[in-house]
């Protein structure tokens, strides 16, 4: 419940909350929780102190991302994506699931895809040069990683061309919200211009029937 208090606390009370974060070094406390409930295998305690490190991802601001990044706060969230070595079984005890599957897991996985899609550039090249190793190292999450490397190849092109002077792209300069909308809007299209195709076909079909009915030969027939 603490966790969950303190994620809210960085959503609603933004200003106040960066100054108790930053003083009582709370990310770092509470990155703790995801190495302790790993130890122990308590899953609910590694999703609360996920969702406090998402909330302060979410919030988009530069603060927050230089924090996490100054103190590696992310770095324990990121390890939970490799396998860990090969164990022996414990007698008594279900063999343990690959951990490229699970509710945890997938927490972080999200959390690294918001980072990309949102394209919040500190910590795309932060994931990418720092903590890339632990998503090569997840066979299920390599798309994910490939897709943070292109980003990451995107902003620092944007950069290449700005110190040349030169414009960017029209990609470049599109948000990745515009580009998403883009996309589905062309996806639309399509399938409009399908189903358009089909009634066209159905109508063609209804007035054969109706010449035919009529004792007429339908036309080119």
């Amino acid at each position: 419940h603490v966790c969950e208090l303190l994620a809210y606390c960085v959503r609603a009370h933004q200003y106040r909350m960066k100054y108790f974060v930053l003083r009582n070094n709370v990310a770092a406390k509470v990155v703790a929780l995801l190495e302790t409930g790993a130890r122990y295998g308590d899953k609910p305690l590694q999703l609360a102190a996920l969702r406090f490190v998402r909330a302060c991802v979410g919030a988009k601001d530069d603060f927050y991302n230089r924090y996490l990044v100054k103190n590696g706060s992310l770095g324990p969230a990121l390890r939970l994506l490799a396998p860990p070595d090969a164990a022996p079984a414990v007698e008594g005890r279900p063999p343990r699931l690959h951990p490229g599957d699970s509710l945890v897991t997938s927490a972080v996985a999200e959390l690294a895809e918001f980072v990309r899609a949102e394209n919040v550039k500190s910590l795309v090249a932060h994931l990418v040069e720092v903590h890339g190793d632990a998503l090569r190292r997840s066979p299920l999450h390599r798309p994910l990683l490939e897709g943070l490397e292109t980003r990451h190849a995107q902003n620092r092109d944007v950069l290449e061309r700005a110190s040349r002077g030169l414009p960017a792209t029209e990609d470049q300069r599109m948000t990745s919200a515009q580009l998403e909308r883009q996309r589905r809007i062309a996806t639309e299209d399509q399938d409009e211009a399908y189903f358009d195709d089909d009634e066209d076909d159905d109508d063609d079909d209804s007035s054969d029937y109706s010449s035919s009915e009529d004792g007429r030969s339908p036309p080119g027939r």
